[in-house]
């Protein structure tokens, strides 16, 4: 596979990874101390890129990269990559104060989970609109493998984040964490 084919995909992501970072840099950034009157619009600010960006970015990244020339797999490992790169840096932030196998647990978090989930629940949306639109489908049976991965993910993002607003699946989590770490 030539660069060429892997290039279209690389704006989309690095427009989304970009949002989702200074989101959270933002978000961070002591602006109470620093500037009081602005504090709660940058923290609402900043706080709306990085949720856009991880809810949402899939959704740009996938059907972007797909339409342009890229393959599946690597549209789908572009369009992870958001979520992955904010648990990983979530992992880091928590290292500073917890065990490394504390910070990699952590990494298992419902909410974290839940965003991949919810990725992956958009690019079987997408992919089935791709397959749809390029008459690559092949027929029903061409659909039944994206209609299945969207379906997976949103219901694992219902286990983990809405099945009773998520407590079921934070309550084993949390039985995995005294397990492991008590």
């Amino acid at each position: 596979m030539t660069a060429d084919r892997l290039r279209p995909a690389l704006r989309p992501v690095l427009a989304v990874l970009l949002a989702m970072a200074a989101g959270k840099v933002l978000y961070n950034l002591p602006w109470f101390n620093l500037w009081p009157p602005v504090h709660q619009p940058l923290v609402f600010i900043s706080a709306v890129a990085l949720c856009l960006s991880l809810a949402f970015g899939p959704s740009l990244v996938y059907p972007r990269s797909r339409s342009r020339g890229a393959p599946p797999a690597f549209s789908a490992a572009a369009a992870l990559l958001t979520p992955v790169v904010w648990d990983i840096w979530e992992m880091v932030r928590v290292s500073r104060d917890f065990s490394l196998g504390v910070s990699l647990y952590y990494g298992l978090n419902p909410m974290f989970l839940g965003a991949i989930a919810f990725a992956v629940f958009q690019m079987g949306l997408w992919e089935s609109v791709y397959r749809l639109r390029g008459n690559e489908a092949k027929g029903k049976t061409g659909l039944v493998g994206p209609i299945l991965t969207a379906a997976t993910g949103a219901a694992a993002v219902y286990v983990m984040l809405f099945w009773a607003m998520g407590a079921h699946w934070f309550y084993l989590y949390g039985k995995g964490y005294k397990l492991l770490f008590h």
